[in-house]
């Protein structure tokens, strides 16, 4: 993650209605919950909540670049190492976007072939922009999701064990973040 959100998806007065919380003895931790659970959904859903901007590393351009997570809003930058080992921008009017039939795809534009890499893991970054928008344009189906497991991580402080498992992601969250999920 190059930039995080500059807000969460659930603010603090939100949270604390939710669990049923006055006062201001929790108001340092509440906020905690509330990223965690955050990344919870972004984890499940695969799915960027709040605008942010994320880097993409990859060995290679291959035949498209496929973008890990959705919503995306720009692509923002691509790098890559050039055969002697030196970073190079890619000219914009080399690449363009493929939105539509699942993930976004960066693609050669028409009549351009992609520049010939170093190699490596990461010879190759993209840097692009994700996420709904502001916390108002984040889906409501998703926020309770957040409420719910932020609620979980507030009301079960330590591990909590069921015999020898952990509990996972309480089953409403679940339940209302399926329809969310971005397949890759």
């Amino acid at each position: 993650m190059i930039t995080p959100p500059a807000a969460e998806p659930v603010d603090l007065d939100r949270m604390k209605a939710h669990c049923r919380v006055e006062g201001t003895d929790e108001d340092d931790l509440i906020p905690v919950y509330i990223a965690a659970a955050r990344a919870a959904v972004e984890a499940y859903t695969r799915r960027r909540l709040v605008t942010q901007q994320l880097k993409l590393l990859c060995p290679g351009f291959g035949g498209c670049i496929e973008l890990p997570c959705a919503p995306v809003q720009t692509v923002d930058r691509i790098t890559y190492l050039d055969a002697d080992g030196d970073e190079q921008e890619l000219d914009e009017a080399l690449w363009r976007l493929v939105r539509s039939g699942g993930p976004v795809r960066i693609v050669p534009a028409d009549g351009a072939t992609w520049p010939i890499t170093s190699g490596g893991v990461d010879a190759v970054g993209v840097e692009f922009t994700a996420g709904y928008g502001n916390a108002s344009a984040v889906p409501a189906d998703l926020v309770i999701a957040v409420l719910l497991i932020a609620g979980q991580f507030y009301e079960n402080r330590e591990d909590a064990v069921a015999g020898l498992s952990v509990i996972p992601l309480p089953m409403g969250a679940r339940d209302l973040m399926k329809p969310h999920i971005f397949w890759v």
